[in-house]
């Protein structure tokens, strides 16, 4: 369903830039990806590819994902109700759990979808995303066992640098939007450095029965410990609640597009019945990687997360935890 949101937001930087360039001398930063486990130029790739920066996150509405993974050919992100999503890639598309099928999803080298193929992809701040890299197609399968392919999220932070930054975005809309994103970079020497991500986000949403609830924090962490070794660590927890609306017919459609689904002979409707998702999520891991020479890298990794659902339904109510 189609809403369209009116959009306010307030940015607060901790940096100012200030630059006069002559654009006939300009020249363009070559952009890289890291598909094959190895940065590469974009135009040197064999495979379909894209690569959306940071810039061209941020010039999207900031509350969720989908304008600008959309803008990418092969990639289709929907929106079913405040929170929920749906991404394919190669018209994969089908019905699933949290709405992504055949495509493996990272954060920060560490594979956010799990051992049932489930992916938590509402659990992400997209402030907190400096990078995104998207391969598609049968090339993916060097990720392991997927037919649409494998998208890469690469957190605020790990860019190095000498001073601290801090920015604070607040962003307000229609139908009860607001939202909170915090990203501060604190260097605490030359070869440490700390990354916070927090965010708050509330929504009534367009249609009866569809609020939306979300908080989150991240962190980030680098150590270079050794001229060609470094440690990292990402972090995060998520505590979102969003309602369910359920789907309408035809002729309840015609009648009242914002409501929720009604009741339906034995069955409540899904305000009665208070359907919603209730995700607690903790996310962490640690990675070491350490360059032998331009040719070998040694890399290794460790990571687990704790994930708590509840999922009241108009037909049943499930209540599940997962570790991995």
């Amino acid at each position: 369903m189609k809403r369209n949101y009116l959009l306010a937001a307030i940015c607060l930087c901790g940096k100012l830039y200030a630059q006069t360039t002559d654009s006939i001398n300009n020249r363009l930063e070559q952009v890289e990806i890291k598909a094959y486990f190895n940065k590469q130029p974009l135009l040197r790739l064999t495979s379909s590819a894209a690569v959306l920066s940071q810039q061209r996150i941020q010039s999207q509405q900031s509350p969720a994902l989908v304008a600008v993974m959309n803008t990418v050919p092969g990639l289709r992100m929907e929106e079913r109700s405040p929170g929920s999503y749906r991404l394919a890639l190669r018209g994969s598309m089908l019905r699933s759990p949290f709405g992504v099928r055949n495509v493996k999803i990272y954060l920060d080298d560490f594979p956010l979808t799990d051992a049932g193929g489930n992916t938590y992809l509402n659990l992400i701040d997209p402030y907190a995303i400096d990078q995104i890299n998207i391969l598609k197609g049968p090339d993916g399968s060097i990720y392991g066992a997927n037919s649409g392919g494998v998208i890469s999220l690469y957190s605020k932070g790990f860019n190095t640098l000498t001073k601290p930054e801090v920015n604070l975005q607040l962003t307000g809309g229609s139908y009860g939007l607001f939202q909170q994103q915090l990203n501060a970079v604190l260097p605490i020497n030359q070869t440490q450095q700390l990354a916070i991500n927090q965010s708050w986000t509330r929504s009534d949403g367009y249609r009866q029965h569809s609020s939306l609830n979300k908080k989150t924090i991240q962190l980030n962490y680098n150590w270079q410990y050794a001229k060609h070794s470094e440690l990292k660590f990402t972090g995060f927890y998520t505590d979102l609640g969003y309602q369910t609306p359920g789907g309408l017919t035809t002729a309840q459609l015609e009648s009242d597009r914002r409501q929720s689904r009604p009741k339906g002979g034995p069955n409540p409707s899904a305000a009665e019945q208070k359907a919603a998702i209730y995700d607690k999520t903790f996310f962490g891991g640690v990675s070491n990687q350490t360059s032998i020479n331009s040719k070998l890298t040694l890399f290794a990794n460790v990571f687990g997360s704790s994930n708590q659902i509840k999922n009241p339904f108009i037909t049943n109510y499930e209540k599940e935890m997962k570790k991995t």
